[in-house]
């Protein structure tokens, strides 16, 4: 391997090959990766054979050290076979002496004793806290429990006899299985009696019973006060000989008669059909069923709950009062059976207003006819296609715009337009081009530009200027007359900055000044240097030139020389305008404007034919002028007109799974449509082909 002593400096970044190793114009380096997002970015395994060191090591998964050490970044365990040294001076780790304590398969148990929370330690086995002889804490010896303090149990499980002698206060619940005698027993709170409750004697409830279960009376009851607050059942005949006062429901089952009248405080649900007289409403009214308003059997207004649809009926008007006192109406809607009428009759503004959602007018449940976007533009079609919207700097028109007169035809005005159009294709037009702009009066006047219409102005006024961008001025028709060409203060009536070419006959009243060298009979010899030439060079004749020729431009018009086209590399041009090269390495330009790269066929369908060739750039933008990103496909397929129209996709390249595994060289992020599984699949960098979710 050759050895270089010469240093390198790269200020954009190094790429080797697509992953291999690559340093990013911000100084991180990846090797395996393209994207690395680190200092230092590995993908794959690494090997370091020296020394390392690190400030920090950040770990997501398991570090293996040799055989015998481990680190589960993970779940935090270190695993090792084991440990030699001393951790006594190391902070937050607890040593405990080995004396008296082992390691067996069960735990770690040890012959000694062992105190908890204490600094004390007392003659008990195992203590937790203080001393419970003297103070709150819990001690064990020769299995004696010795507890003093409040002790809470979850559960409790006594297998033998247990005596309490004291008072037991359980803020818990109490469960017990098997037969239970209690002298005296004082519940101060809710009891819950799952099963069958059996009093021999009296029972006397001072408070309130609530009871969820059923109630089975066979007697008599005589009940002094009952409060009912869920639903009652009543099969039997039943008598209030006073009033009834029900807080929840009644369900009737039979035909009930009222003969006085009905006051119902709370809620009143009737499910049948009810026929109301007269109906007085105070309150609020909520109706969850089918509402119909008729005049006789004409209906007029009709909510249909199943729909949710309000219906009116024809000439039927929803009427909004303005508010100010007298009979006229402020908004009217309504429908004649042939015209829908939307009527404001207010003093005040018109408005129709959304929040932040766009507003639309549709012709039908599709086609859009006006439509504004909020803090945006308004956009008007004709027949579903855009033809104007307002941008922020005024409005643009797709399409051309007709200015005619309003009343023509009528006093002998004529009935034609002017138009302003913007990309004329039509054949023809022979000089408007897609990017083209054109004005066009569809009549036989004149087309007038005028400056100082008013004559406000008897001194110096303004002029026409036609520009090339926003610097260049290319030509001026000041107030008083002059052209210039080139020329942005012409002296003359016709002033050109630069050479001219004349296809005629010249007059010239005055002299005609040449400055330099001019032979007009045989050959031009020495050189010839005439700048920018503006206009067509005739070269139908031989001429021979010696040297190098150098031209800004070249437009060649004479279908009927030798110049017909223009040939780089070959002696024959054919019909091709433009022609570099011959055979698989040719590059030509046609008559209709087609290009052909390494070929030299073109198909009638295609516009630019490189597929024997490939291609490299920095941006592509297809549909627009100005990608807005590396590739830009947004506009692709719009403006397509014809058997193009509405072809706004494309297609990856179509394989079979077959032909899918035999594919080579991919990295992460190429994508193909696996025909025998109909359905996108992209590549995944070391993990392999996978497939895009499908779902609707």
């Amino acid at each position: 391997m050759a050895n270089y002593t010469k240093s390198f400096n790269f200020r954009n970044g190094v790429q080797v090959d697509d992953t291999n190793f690559v340093i990013s114009p911000d100084g991180l380096v990846g090797i395996g990766t393209s994207q690395p997002n680190k200092e230092l970015d590995v993908y794959g395994d690494s090997r370091v054979s020296g020394i390392a060191s690190f400030n920090h090591i950040g770990v997501v998964g398991v570090v293996t050290v040799g055989t015998g050490i481990k680190l589960n970044a993970s779940t935090g365990i270190i695993e090792a076979t084991s440990f030699t040294g001393d951790l006594s001076g190391a902070g937050g780790i607890v040593a405990i002496a080995t004396a008296g304590w082992i390691q067996n398969t069960v735990g770690l148990t040890t012959t000694g004793n062992v105190g908890i929370k204490t600094t004390e330690f007392n003659d008990f086995e195992l203590q937790v806290g203080n001393n419970p002889l003297n103070n709150t804490g819990v001690g064990i010896k020769e299995g004696v429990l010795t507890v003093s303090g409040l002790t809470t149990t979850n559960d409790l499980y006594a297998s033998g006899v247990s005596t309490f002698i004291g008072d037991i206060n359980a803020d818990g619940g109490v469960d017990i299985d098997g037969h239970t005698e209690l002298d005296d027993v004082n519940v101060s709170g809710a009891s819950t009696f799952v099963g069958d409750i059996d009093a021999d004697g009296n029972l006397s409830v001072l408070g309130n019973s609530t009871l969820t279960g059923s109630i089975d009376v066979d007697g008599h009851s005589e009940l002094d006060d009952v409060n009912v607050s869920g639903a009652s059942t009543f099969v039997g005949v039943s008598t209030f000989n006073s009033e009834v006062s029900i807080g929840g429901s009644i369900f009737v089952s039979g035909i009930s008669t009222f003969t006085g009248a009905i006051d119902a405080n709370g809620d009143l649900d009737v499910d049948g059909h009810t026929e109301l007289d007269n109906v007085n409403v105070a309150g609020v009214s909520t109706f969850n069923d089918d509402i119909v308003i008729k005049n006789g059997s004409d209906i007029k207004v009709d909510w249909d709950k199943s729909e949710w649809e309000f219906t009116f009926g024809q000439n039927v008007k929803a009427v909004f009062d303005d508010g100010d006192g007298d009979t006229s109406p402020g908004l009217e809607i309504s429908h004649s059976g042939t015209d829908s009428l939307i009527q404001d009759y207010g003093e005040g503004n018109f408005i129709l207003k959304t929040s932040s959602s766009t507003f639309k007018i549709l012709g039908n449940s599709t086609e859009s006819m006006i439509v504004a976007n909020p803090n945006q533009d308004v956009q008007l079609y004709n027949d579903g296609t855009l033809k104007f919207n307002t941008v922020s700097t005024g409005a643009s028109v797709y399409g051309q715009i007709n200015v005619a007169r309003l009343n023509g035809g009528t006093n002998t005005l004529s009935t034609k337009s002017g138009s302003l159009k913007y990309g004329n294709e039509t054949s023809a037009y022979d000089y408007s081009t897609r990017k083209s702009f054109d004005v066009l009066n569809n009549d036989t006047g004149n087309i007038n530009f005028y400056v100082d219409y008013a004559n406000v102005s008897t001194a110096d006024t303004g002029s026409f200027y036609w520009h090339k961008g926003t610097s260049s001025r290319l030509m001026a028709l000041t107030y008083d007359g002059k052209l210039g060409i080139g020329q942005t203060l012409p002296e003359m009536e016709l002033h050109v900055s630069g050479g001219s070419t004349v296809s005629g006959n010249s007059y010239y009243g005055g002299d005609l000044t040449v400055y330099g060298t001019l032979t007009a009979v045989g050959n031009i010899t020495g050189n010839a240097n005439f700048g920018y030439i503006q206009g067509n060079i005739d070269a139908s004749s031989l001429i021979q030139s010696v040297g190098v020729s150098t031209f800004s431009e070249i437009n060649v018009t004479q279908t009927n020389s030798i110049l017909a086209g223009v040939g780089i590399g070959t002696t024959n041009p054919n019909d091709y305008r433009l022609d570099i090269n011959e055979d698989d390495k040719r590059f030509f330009i046609d008559i209709d404007g087609n290009i052909g790269i390494k070929t030299d066929v073109i198909d009638d369908t295609i516009t630019i034919n490189a597929l024997q060739g490939k291609a490299t750039f920095g941006g592509v933008g297809v549909g627009t002028t100005n990608p807005q990103s590396a590739v830009d496909f947004r506009e692709a397929g719009q403006d397509a007109e014809g058997d193009a129209a509405n072809r706004m996709y494309m297609y990856p390249p179509k394989v079979t799974t077959a032909q899918r595994n035999a594919l080579t060289g991919m990295t992460g992020g190429a994508f193909v449509y696996n025909t025998s599984e109909n359905r996108l699949e992209f590549y995944q960098q070391g993990v392999g082909w996978r497939g895009l979710d499908h779902s609707a």
